[in-house]
């Protein structure tokens, strides 16, 4: 199974494809790719940017493999806040909820991760 290194920044989308053990420590290159974002007309959506990442992986040959996804710190915002005590299940939604009003940077798209 390949290995799959996946770095997106506000002008590339950049992918290394390697075979071989993390654990053996013994890798080797295949092919590294860089696909330009700044074409691009509208801000990537997550469902166009999985778009966009397939085809790439799809035409260097690597559709599966273990992944690893490399965010700029540039693109992660953290903070945090008091929320009210309430049920495991809703506690989501009230998260993606809080989190609009103390970060200025959320959208529909963004992903949202609590602890």
């Amino acid at each position: 199974m390949p290995l799959i290194a996946i770095k997106k920044d506000k002008e590339y989308l950049r992918i290394a494809v390697a075979s071989g053990s993390k654990t053996s420590g013994r890798i080797q290159f295949e092919s590294a790719i860089s696909v330009e974002l700044a074409g691009e007309t509208e801000p990537l959506s997550a469902a166009r940017l999985g778009d966009k990442l397939q085809a790439v992986l799809e035409k260097i040959g690597a559709q599966r493999g273990e992944a690893t996804f490399i965010v700029a710190r540039s693109d992660v915002e953290m903070g945090q806040f008091q929320l009210p005590l309430v049920p495991d299940d809703e506690l989501p939604d009230v998260v993606r909820f809080q989190a609009r009003n103390h970060f200025t940077s959320i959208t529909e798209e963004s992903i949202v991760d609590f602890v």
